[in-house]
């Protein structure tokens, strides 16, 4: 996840970053910035879904800045393996926050405050413990309580 939330935060115009406004059936953003422009112009191929335009800026999106990117990360993903513990059903989720990094103490972000994307129940019991602009376009995500 730190890594699509870091994608999503990438670039400053269409000549930089990789963008992540396009993903594969796992919900996960495609690395490369060819992928995401090849999904705009093929957006209605089987192999484009497409989180959303304001989740990224042109030529792939419509957010006016990298920090007006609306990206999420994955939700209500399939939990598979002994980790489901028999059930068929079994759910995680994910939450980042963005321009923030992890630390003993808590969260260290550009700003006083954490912007979340995801899930509120991951959020849950972390704070800002610090300010650095060394977390810009950086990111912290827990999926399913595991940092990721």
């Amino acid at each position: 996840m730190v890594q699509d939330c870091e994608q999503s935060l990438s670039g400053t115009s269409d000549a930089f970053g990789n963008h992540c406004r396009f993903v594969d059936s796992n919900g996960l953003c495609y690395a490369f910035k060819e992928a995401q422009v090849w999904c705009g112009g093929n957006s209605n191929s089987g192999l484009c879904r497409s989180g959303g335009a304001d989740w990224a800026i042109a030529p792939v999106g419509t957010a006016a800045t990298v920090s007006q990117t609306r990206w999420t990360p994955v939700a209500e993903a399939l939990l598979v393996g002994p980790a489901a513990r028999g059930a068929t059903d079994a759910r995680y989720g994910c939450t980042c926050f963005k321009d923030c990094v992890p630390s003993a103490s808590g969260l260290v972000c550009t700003s006083g405050e954490a912007r979340s994307a995801g899930e509120a129940g991951e959020a849950a019991g972390l704070r800002v413990s610090g300010i650095s602009r060394g977390a810009e376009g950086r990111c912290a995500c827990s999926c399913g309580g595991v940092a990721a």
